[in-house]
């Protein structure tokens, strides 16, 4: 009897070998496990960049050319990075955000030739407004034109469509550029890094350091950076000279040394030349009501029109990849979940918070194990499981 027994269970272990194995083969064929293993290897890269990386030790390097974005919309120049062999049929258009070298920032090269190794063609344009480090409408009138002319031109995009990656605050510009019905059937995804929902919860952050999850609040250490393009923004709206080079001033010392003394200049400035700083100076979290309440009308409306959280998602067509480091110095991680909220009745979105994240900036890998095993792998995993995601959209 035992016989007969082992003879029945023989059969169906078979069938469930072959289940196994016709599964994984479908898995295989459908791309997923190329992608899988391509996102370990970017992961690689982002962690341990440079020569030594699994990307580069298995890719060929991607063609880089300059270009010109040209038509009734502006003229732009962009920088074009192609795959070794081939490309996307939608292309990337990249964005770093508020940096004054823009596309030529060394940070962008690096990322963009990542992207173009892994399979997307990839576009930076350079963005004027966003070099002048100010948070102003020709961000979005600048990168609605950029794509635009990219969708337009079938030896870049042949589908008329370009994806958005915007790293930052362009992340938040881009998803702008999303929402816009007009805008909306060409952009198919939108992948940020770092981004914002409403740039008044953002000043809010700058000024008290003061993250909100769930029921519960902490203190997250603020980047300056993000203070000083605030305050570079705010002198627009002042009429006094004195009060703008002022705080030209106060820029120029804290871009050097972030603990410069400025009570010198502060002397110097009226009470709305001094809102700003007394803002971000006071560390009396009591105040910032008040103090944003001050902020001139004209502003608040700029802070209104470019938050995309006050705009409807309805019109939104974008699947979106959403990345954010937890601890966040300039727009707070929840800004993220926050965006998701919005977005998930509409299209399919893919959310990541990272601890090993520094805004835009990965952390190398742990050397001890105790630290690979308990933060890196971890983590590792999620975001390669967002990052195969991602790479679906370069076979779209």
């Amino acid at each position: 009897m035992r016989g007969v027994a082992r003879l029945r269970r023989a059969p169906a272990a078979a069938w469930l070998a072959l289940v196994v194995i016709a599964l994984a083969a479908s898995w295989a064929s459908s791309g997923a496990a190329s992608r899988l293993v391509l996102a370990l290897r970017i992961l690689d890269d982002l962690r341990r960049p440079g020569a030594h990386s699994w990307l580069e030790r298995t890719t060929p390097p991607p063609r880089k050319q300059a270009i010109r974005l040209e038509g009734g919309p502006g003229r732009f120049a962009a920088d074009l990075y192609r795959p070794a062999r081939g490309g996307s049929a939608v292309p990337l258009v990249l964005v770093p955000g508020a940096v004054e070298l823009g596309k030529d920032d060394p940070r962008v090269a690096p990322f963009a030739g990542l992207l173009a190794r892994s399979g997307f063609t990839v576009i930076v344009p350079d963005l004027p407004s966003m070099r002048s480090l100010r948070v102003e409408p020709d961000n979005l009138r600048e990168l609605v034109a950029v794509h635009k002319l990219v969708c337009a031109r079938r030896s870049l995009a042949p589908r008329g469509r370009a994806g958005l990656f915007g790293v930052s605050y362009a992340g938040g510009i881009a998803l702008l550029v999303a929402l816009d019905p007009a805008r909306a059937a060409a952009v198919p995804y939108v992948a940020t890094v770092g981004t914002f929902a409403d740039l008044d919860t953002a000043v809010r952050f700058l000024a008290t350091g003061r993250v909100f999850e769930r029921s519960a609040s902490r203190l997250v250490p603020v980047d300056p950076y993000g203070q000083l393009v605030f305050v570079r923004t705010y002198e627009e709206f002042l009429v006094n000279e004195r009060d703008r080079e002022g705080l030209e001033t106060i820029i120029a010392r804290r871009t050097a040394d972030p603990a410069a003394g400025i009570a010198d200049v502060l002397s110097r400035l009226s009470p709305d030349g001094r809102l700003v700083i007394d803002l971000f100076e006071s560390h009396e979290e009591a105040r910032v009501p008040e103090l944003m309440a001050r902020l001139p009308d004209a502003l608040r409306r700029r802070i209104a029109a470019l938050s995309p959280a006050r705009h409807p998602f309805s019109s939104l067509r974008a699947r979106l990849y959403l990345a954010h480091a937890r601890d966040d110095g300039i727009f707070p991680a929840s800004e993220s979940e926050r965006l998701a909220v919005l977005a998930a009745p509409h299209v399919p979105v893919h959310r990541i918070t990272l601890v090993a994240l520094h805004h835009a900036e990965p952390e190398p890998w742990h050397r001890d194990l105790r630290g690979f095993l308990t933060r890196d792998f971890p983590e590792a995993a999620r975001l390669a499981g967002w990052w195969a995601a991602f790479l679906t959209e370069r076979d779209r």
